[in-house]
């Protein structure tokens, strides 16, 4: 009986751990130089809340942890995400419905920053 009952434990414990998600890069831009990437990735929890998508912006060489927190954009719910940049030090993010829980409308990278632009009518968490 007590061996059942530690063996549901450990089941139940390891169940309800922290595990990471899956992650999809659903859209990436180059910037107009080349110099720079912009990325909507969408992550799946399994959880309450199944979907998240978040927006980085990241050097095309460098090599990006998509499991930090250096994101410019937290969303859930999203429709009609689009990413677009207008120039070398602009870009354009584009959303109808959805949550933001994140968002930031600059960005600096090594010697550049760069204005993020967002246009929705999604509210901001």
């Amino acid at each position: 009986m007590r061996k059942t009952a530690a063996i549901s434990l450990l089941l139940i414990l390891y169940g309800c751990s922290k595990s990471d998600p899956s992650i999809n890069i659903e859209i990436e831009i180059e910037s107009p130089d080349k110099e720079f990437l912009a990325q909507a990735v969408k992550y799946n929890y399994d959880a309450t809340v199944p979907f998240s998508y978040r927006v980085f912006i990241h050097e095309k060489k460098e090599d990006i942890d998509y499991l930090g927190d250096n994101e410019i954009m937290i969303v859930d719910s999203i429709e009609n995400l689009s990413i677009n940049w207008i120039d070398n030090k602009t870009l354009q993010i584009n959303c109808t419905n959805g949550r933001i829980y994140k968002f930031n409308n600059f960005f600096y990278i090594n010697d550049y920053n760069i204005k993020i632009n967002l246009d929705t009518k999604c509210p901001i968490q």
